[in-house]
């Protein structure tokens, strides 16, 4: 057998055959040994972007809908935050094919009081395919910031 072959079985015999890689995959083949890393890309894994500075505020606010025209997914995190007196947080995120979006990913509902000294704070994360729309929609709470990052 050759560096990097393994005996695969067919069910009536074994014959020594070596691994593929795919997409985002490669594999070396040593004497005894096979190594497979993620090269990055092929969907899933690493991320293969930079996070964008903050967006909010500036380009990015709460109630507006937004198209990922970049021809990549996007990857959306927006850090929430309910604050004393109240301490309410309620938001939800939506993403669809047309605009409006109507498929509602993330809902955070937070109803309990806080004090001077604390706050309450939800960080939701969604993927948009390109082309399709995003929504933030804020019932009470405020945006902290809202990062972005075409894959």
């Amino acid at each position: 057998m050759a560096d990097g072959q393994l005996l695969i079985g067919n069910g009536s015999y074994f014959s020594p055959n070596t691994l593929t890689a795919g997409a985002g995959i490669a594999i070396t083949n040593g004497p005894g040994t096979i190594t497979i890393t993620n090269t990055g890309g092929g969907g899933g894994g690493a991320e293969t972007g930079t996070w964008s500075d903050n967006l909010n505020p500036g380009s990015r606010v709460a109630g507006t809908t937004y198209q990922n025209t970049s021809g990549k997914k996007r990857r959306v995190s927006i850090p929430l935050n309910g604050v004393f007196p109240a301490g309410r947080l309620n938001a939800f995120l939506e993403v669809g094919p047309a605009s409006p979006p109507n498929r509602r990913i993330w809902h955070g509902n937070i109803a309990v009081p806080c004090d001077s000294s604390s706050e309450h704070n939800l960080t939701p994360q969604i993927e948009v395919p390109n082309n399709w729309y995003y929504r933030l929609t804020i019932g009470e709470g405020s945006v902290e910031n809202w990062f972005e990052l075409d894959e």
